[in-house]
């Protein structure tokens, strides 16, 4: 039977009311006095909201006030939508119209953006500050009877049905228009279910979330942290996110989920050291195509770390497949990148439309979300068929693999497989290639019927891209070699941390009148 978040947290409130369930820049919550503010954020919503099914917008840094406003909406009966405050004003927009929230919940901090915005959008919609609602907490009653923590509580029972939503997570993507992804209350609660029997979280965990709550990354560390009764740490500054070393040494965190990328910044700074991740059991890479050198600086300076590489779009709930690795076996699943895993229970990968040794990865089972958002078009993506008297939805990712010695490889999007001279390049497979050979941050992409390369710099000094061009021409075939070279100080992430492609795609254009082929930025 799979368990719902809001009957794991009322649970853990009851048994453990006094861990601290949340840790957040010098501020701590117990789980008893969370569950009050949770409880006390979906009365509100019920108060100010006549549906049965409030729709609530979530807009706020990864806060106390924000998890209360996740966990109370749930409570509520509805479904929320974390929204980065960071977005730009016409992100923050397209969500608002397209979405159109019954109640937006926020902080006292970024209560004036969302009203400005409002007013463009020309919505009458009621926005609620939760950090009000924290004073009230240690004076409510709702805990009858401290002694033996008796919840005297009438809350609405959560409903794990295969319909009644979540959350619903707006990406990007590469358009940069934003597409809403609406995963139901059973589907979070399958893969928290899975989450919880395969990390095995214990209250002594200390378990840092670095991902904002806008990335469905964050939905792994929210829920496995806060249903299993560990204590989150979000990391929600930027100068912890820069020193996130120096952030795990500080706060003894003993469970990392990142994006691998994180990875390099880690060693980028020289942070990935033997102090800093003394405390850490287990980290759990997701998001990006992940790389053997990434493995091996974590396992260099801990070799008794447990690594997991999983994989998953949005459109699965996070993450439908693990590779658990340790020291002394990692090897064997690396070639230009680490291989994806088995799909775990509840859900099934395959591959379609093979064309010589790649297919396009084709998802189903309990996790695959409802559909997108008012988006018929797209939803085209999703399926349902049937087995064995059962509807088992189904979703085409658009991710190539590649099956090796029974393993699947990430070999990169069906919409970054692009024909040269009448061949099939993968980009993915052109940036493993390029990065192996100059041992430089490298990002492809083809625009304007031309190859670019960025190559990411720290150095006070340019990097030579003259003898980089002339290195790439010896090793590389002629229609894999870049058309243009750029030096570039960054490579641009959006708010996700992956790589921009839209900020990358505008240095092009910035720089087109510029005919050489190598150019500094």
């Amino acid at each position: 039977m799979i368990s719902d978040p809001i009957s794991r947290l009322f649970q853990i409130s009851k048994n453990n009311p006094k861990q601290i369930a949340i840790s957040e820049n010098n501020r701590n919550i117990n789980y008893r006095d969370f569950f009050k503010l949770c409880y006390l954020v979906s009365q509100n919503i019920s108060t100010k909201i006549p549906e049965t099914t409030p729709k609530i917008l979530v807009f706020a840094s990864s806060t106390i006030e924000a998890y209360s406003a996740i966990f109370g909406t749930l409570m509520s009966g509805g479904f929320y939508s974390p929204v980065n405050f960071a977005s730009p004003d016409i992100t923050v927009l397209n969500i608002l119209k397209s979405y159109s929230p019954h109640l937006i919940l926020t902080s006292t901090d970024l209560s004036a953006r969302i009203k400005e915005l409002l007013i463009k959008v020309g919505d009458q919609i009621t926005v609620l500050e939760i950090d009000t609602f924290l004073e009230k907490v240690v004076t409510s009653e709702i805990i009858i009877n401290e002694d033996n923590i008796d919840f005297e509580i009438d809350y609405p029972k959560y409903e794990n049905n295969t319909r009644k939503l979540a959350y619903v997570i707006f990406t990007s993507g590469s358009t940069g228009i934003p597409k809403g992804v609406m995963i139901s209350r059973y589907a979070l609660s399958h893969y928290i279910d899975w989450a919880i029997s395969v990390f095995k979280p214990e209250i002594e965990d200390r378990w840092a979330q670095y991902a904002n709550i806008a990335f469905d990354l964050s939905v792994l560390d929210i829920f496995g942290s806060i249903c299993s009764g560990a204590t989150l740490f979000p990391v929600n500054c930027s100068v912890d996110k820069m020193l996130f070393g120096k952030f795990l040494y500080r706060n003894k965190i003993t469970i990392v989920n990142i994006v691998p990328s994180v990875t390099d910044l880690l060693i980028n700074s020289k942070q990935l050291n033997k102090k800093n991740i003394k405390k850490v059991r287990l980290v759990n890479f997701c998001g990006e195509t992940l790389l053997q050198y990434q493995i091996e600086s974590f396992f260099n300076v801990n070799p008794k770390l447990i690594i997991h590489n999983t994989y998953g779009p949005t459109e699965c709930t996070v993450s439908c497949t693990l590779l658990r690795l340790n020291k002394n076996n990692y090897k064997g699943y690396c070639l230009d990148s680490v291989a994806l895993g088995e799909a775990i229970e509840g859900m099934e990968i395959k591959l379609i439309n093979a064309k010589e040794t790649v297919g396009e990865i084709i998802l189903s089972g309990n996790q695959v979300a409802e559909g997108y958002w008012q988006d018929q078009t797209a939803n085209q993506s999703f399926a349902i068929k049937r087995s064995n008297g059962k509807e088992i939805r189904t979703f085409r990712t658009g991710d190539w693999a590649r099956p090796i010695n029974n393993n699947l490889y990430f070999s990169g999007r069906k919409d970054d497989q692009i024909k040269i001279k009448g061949y099939r390049i993968e980009l993915g497979s052109i940036n493993a290639q390029i990065r192996e050979l100059v041992n430089l941050n490298v990002s492809t992409l083809f625009h304007n019927k031309m190859l670019h390369c960025f190559f990411e710099s720290n150095e006070s000094k340019k990097i030579d891209l003259a003898a980089i061009r002339k290195k790439l021409s010896i090793e590389l075939i002629n229609y894999e070699m870049p058309n243009k070279l750029y030096s570039i100080n960054k490579i641009p992430k959006n708010n996700n941390n992956k790589i921009d492609y839209i900020s990358l795609k505008y240095l092009i254009e910035k720089y087109s009148i510029n005919q050489e082929s190598l150019i500094y930025i």
